[in-house]
């Protein structure tokens, strides 16, 4: 399908003339607009694939103006066209990340270059920009605590896991140094260094500490987890990942379930080497035709199961010496 081309040009001359090269190389080129808010109207309509902004445009709204609503507004790229080669107005329309700048004049081959690169560098960006939903989407929904940093420890990200376990609110970390969000003590309360601090040199990840404690305002908050650093080439790191977990509940059933288990461990007795007196009655016993029958045959029963049934070491039989 071919691309879409929004021209925004106050010369009209101009302007046919793009269109005609435009048309010529495959591109749809459905409308030429002359004005910043008519661009911005436009492009609401057609959503198209680029828009060659001319920077100096009729109106209150100049072509910078207008791309940088265009991109802020609606996700959509520009190619300058101008004349002026002012430092200033170079300089603003840099802030707006263009996809090129042709300078006037311009001829056919130029355009269908600058065109070619635009839409291709158009298509990564919008890739890319699927994969970080993608990713981003995935690490919300998860229920450990994923937080980012950059190279100078700085927050870059925190999914809703992270937010609620260290009490912020969304948002109000970016650009806060990793140290003033994530406190973390020991056992007894003495400050550890944060995460970040334990990795060492080659290594892939490392694991918090076994009694690593998060504090949340006053409390502390028993977890575990890693660190990672991420990687852009060999032996550089552009910042880190850090994942944890809650495992405050789960430590005190684990300290719970252990106690519980060591008293079972004292306090019991094999059942063969019990000798207490209060024996039941076996249920047969009640149920025999005869009644003689019955109490005897109960009794026997009830003297067999209160004797102790522990192996006990044998006597043998002392003979009396013959005289």
């Amino acid at each position: 399908m071919a691309a879409t081309i929004l021209v925004v040009e106050d010369d009209a001359t101009i302007a046919e003339s793009i269109r005609d090269v435009l048309v010529s190389a495959g591109y749809t080129v459905p409308e030429i607009v002359s004005s910043g808010a008519s661009a911005l109207e436009a492009a609401v309509r057609l959503r198209p694939s680029l828009v060659l902004m001319d920077v100096q445009l009729d109106g209150p709204m100049d072509g910078i103006e207008a791309a940088q609503q265009l991109r802020d507004t609606h996700g959509i790229r520009v190619v300058y066209l101008t004349g002026i080669t002012e430092d200033e107005t170079l300089r603003r329309a840099t802030q707006t990340t263009p996809l090129g700048y042709l300078k006037k004049p311009f001829g056919a081959r130029e355009l269908r270059i600058a065109i070619e690169i635009a839409l291709q560098q158009a298509s990564l960006e919008s890739a890319l920009a699927a994969r970080e939903q993608l990713f981003a989407t995935t690490l919300q929904s998860i229920g450990d605590a994923v937080l980012t940093t950059d190279s100078g420890r700085r927050i870059t990200f925190m999914n809703r896991a992270s937010e609620t376990l260290v009490g912020v609110r969304p948002g109000d970390y970016l650009d806060i140094s990793v140290d003033d969000v994530v406190r973390l003590v020991d056992a007894r309360g003495a400050p550890l260094p944060v995460a970040l601090d334990f990795i060492g040199a080659g290594q892939r990840a490392v694991d918090l500490p076994a009694h690593a404690r998060l504090l949340v305002g006053a409390a502390t908050v028993e977890v575990e987890g890693s660190i990672a650093p991420i990687e852009v080439r060999l032996g550089k790191t552009a910042g880190s990942v850090m994942v944890f977990r809650d495992v405050a509940e789960r430590r005190r059933l684990e300290r719970s379930v252990g106690v519980s288990d060591r008293l079972a461990a004292i306090g019991t007795m094999p059942p063969a080497c019990s000798t207490s007196s209060t024996t039941p009655w076996p249920p047969w016993s009640r149920t025999s035709s005869s009644p003689s029958t019955r109490s005897g045959r109960a009794r026997r029963a009830h003297r067999r199961s209160r004797s102790p049934s522990c192996s006990l070491p044998s006597r043998r039989p002392v003979r009396a010496p013959s005289v």
